[in-house]
């Protein structure tokens, strides 16, 4: 017997089981419902002349997370952009990258990882939801974010969000200078 429906997280989920030849119309989107609570954190200043945009990125637990993505955009940004990382594959720190480990998820309000200007995800992954963009719009944070995925369907760009080219570190770099030059 055939399956009548079949619960994805994401339209972009649903489109690669598609390409897998299950038909779109057994398909239904149902996002995953995850309860996010975190409180908005008071802003940091914009940074003046000669201080860095900080850039906060948490979740990152392997590869695909993007953690290299967005280590090379820092690079391409040296002393005009902080990353701050959190999570199990982080790597070690370097100049202009500060690193933290893992973290019980209460302690997110008040982490470093949290302390920053905006919040960014470099995933090369196809995410079904992202918690940690819910997280960082729960705490008030600005968000930039690979044009993909659910990402994709979930935010639209200027709404507190600005997109990059997924896997591109030019781009991301691109939108995180732009963030640290223009006003406002």
């Amino acid at each position: 017997r055939a399956t009548a429906r079949v619960l994805v997280p994401s339209l972009a989920h649903g489109e690669l089981l598609v390409r897998m030849g299950l038909p779109a119309a057994n398909l239904v989107a149902v996002p995953p419902l995850v309860p996010v609570h975190l409180l908005p954190r008071e802003p940091l200043s914009p940074p003046g002349p000669g201080k860095p945009l900080r850039v906060g990125a948490w979740g990152i637990s392997d590869e695909a997370k993007g953690g290299a993505l967005l280590r090379e955009a820092t690079r391409r940004l040296a002393g005009r952009v902080e990353l701050v990382l959190a999570g199990h594959a982080v790597g070690e720190p370097e100049p202009g990258i500060e690193v933290h480990g893992t973290f019980a998820p209460e302690e997110l309000q008040g982490h470093p990882v949290t302390d920053v200007h905006v919040a960014a995800s470099g995933t090369i992954a196809l995410e079904s939801y992202g918690l940690v963009a819910s997280e960082a719009q729960a705490l008030g944070l600005p968000l930039v974010l690979p044009l993909a995925g659910a990402f994709a369907e979930r935010f639209s760009e200027g709404e507190g969000v600005l997109f990059y080219e997924q896997g591109s570190a030019e781009g991301l770099a691109a939108v995180l200078e732009r963030l640290a030059t223009e006003p406002g």
